[in-house]
């Protein structure tokens, strides 16, 4: 079965639509959330954060919202879907195994895989576990804060989470495969990972670093 090709179409699944996500688009409002907050360097989660859970749908939203964006014919499009379905399944099971029995999705640490796995990819930084930690207490709280996440319904932000979710085990799979494939398949994975950094924060992936501190911006680390 053939795999989506992984594309910057991030956590709204938009690219292959060739159009833009809506003003009112939750993953869209949340990004500028994202940007400035990293931008105004007031993204210290405190001492005292707390997980973002939700509860789980009782069946996966995002798998077919993203697999309605492929172009193609039907069949491709169930198959992209089935990529999903078990993308979702592996980071439920495997990722985060602790949180079945919670039958919640941890936002903050959603974003923290999806965010370090892309940024693994393009700057070869391989997140530690309390670097994971800080990074999804830090991302937690920013969303927790934004008036997008406060007024969104709990199906958008069931989507949301699963989304993440998808995609960070979607580009770790293809980043696995990639040097056995070629260069070619490298440089997608990286136009990949870009784009997905760009729709996530609305910042410029070279302008970001991961590190003890979580998700900082080069600049703000270098003064």
């Amino acid at each position: 079965m053939s795999r989506p090709t992984p594309r910057p179409h991030a956590v709204t699944g938009t690219a292959t639509t060739r159009h833009d996500p809506a003003p009112a688009d939750l993953p869209q409002q949340l990004r500028d959330a994202l940007a400035a907050a990293l931008m105004a360097f007031a993204a210290d989660p405190g001492p005292d954060a707390q997980p973002l859970r939700i509860a789980r749908s009782p069946r996966p939203i995002a798998p077919a919202q993203l697999a309605a964006a492929h172009a193609g014919s039907a069949q491709q499009r169930q198959q992209a879907r089935a990529t999903y379905e078990r993308c979702l399944h592996h980071y439920r099971t495997i990722v985060r195994p602790g949180d079945l029995a919670l039958a919640t999705d941890d936002v903050g640490a959603a974003l923290s895989h999806f965010a370090a796995a892309n940024i693994a990819v393009l700057q070869g930084v391989q997140a530690t576990p309390a670097m994971r930690t800080r990074l999804e207490r830090q991302l937690g709280v920013i969303v927790r804060a934004s008036p997008a996440w406060q007024s969104a319904t709990l199906r958008d932000r069931q989507a949301y989470a699963e989304q993440l979710g998808i995609l960070s085990v979607l580009i770790t799979q293809y980043a696995a495969l990639a040097p056995r494939q070629g260069q070619p398949a490298i440089d997608n994975v990286r136009r990949g990972a870009r784009g997905y950094l760009r729709q996530l924060l609305g910042i410029d992936p070279d302008a970001l670093a991961l590190g003890p501190d979580g998700l900082t911006l080069r600049e703000a680390q270098a003064a």
